[in-house]
């Protein structure tokens, strides 16, 4: 395989990480804001 081939698969899989990591923090800050302004 060529470095420049294994490198975009590399940013590719790494984005997604990013992506769901980013998500996961949201719904996070999401869930914790609900439960502060029900309590």
């Amino acid at each position: 395989m060529k470095p420049s081939k294994l490198n975009l698969l590399t940013m590719s899989v790494l984005t997604r990480i990013a992506l769901a990591s980013v998500l996961i923090a949201v719904l996070w800050l999401a869930i914790a804001w609900a439960l502060g302004a029900a309590a």
